[in-house]
């Protein structure tokens, strides 16, 4: 297990709650083969990883790193809470959207004008669409359907690089990715 640990190029906190779990569902639970001594000392790291972790605003923090890991998504999260981080997540991804949108402010006019581009088939077939203003979608909803696509999504393996994974995703979850 060190070895792994060790291995990666970096660790990330989302993997924290699933490496608790690890310890607490399999690696440190005592055994009937276990000698008293080996019994108590897996008990006392327990505790002491326990003690580490179990206040309010480190949770809040572990369970939003799970969520957008896509490796492991709501694996982790307790179900009785996982409403609760679905919900801190839109109203955070709101936060940053509506600072992200005040932070662009008007756009400078360009005094040069560009060139006139060549039409193509695609064009018209983009001015022809059927306009999404009919059925207009606060920005709430879109980021709740958003989030509701990402944990669709299959995990991802284990191995692969949730960095990776975002910069490959971050056009198919926009607002998602700026968490």
């Amino acid at each position: 297990f060190t070895d792994a640990l060790s291995g990666e190029s970096y660790v990330s906190v989302s993997c924290i709650k699933p490496v608790l779990h690890l310890f607490k569902t399999s690696l440190l639970l005592p055994e009937e083969e276990d000698l008293e001594l080996t019994k108590t000392i897996k008990a006392n790291i327990m505790r002491y990883l326990e003690s580490k972790y179990c206040d309010l605003e480190k949770e809040e923090l572990l369970d939003m790193a799970t969520l957008l890991d896509p490796r492991f998504h709501t694996t982790y999260i307790d179900a009785s809470k996982l409403e609760v981080v679905k919900k801190r997540a839109v109203s955070e991804i709101s936060a940053l959207c509506n600072s992200t949108t005040e932070e662009a402010g008007p756009s400078a006019v360009q005094e040069n004008t560009p060139p006139k581009k060549k039409m193509t088939l695609g064009a018209f077939f983009k001015k022809s669409a059927p306009s999404t203003m009919l059925h207009p979608q606060s920005e709430k909803t879109k980021i709740e359907t958003e989030l509701a696509t990402y944990l669709l999504i299959p995990d991802i393996e284990p191995d692969t690089d949730p960095l990776e994974w975002w910069k490959l995703h971050q056009p198919n979850f926009p607002r998602l990715s700026l968490l």
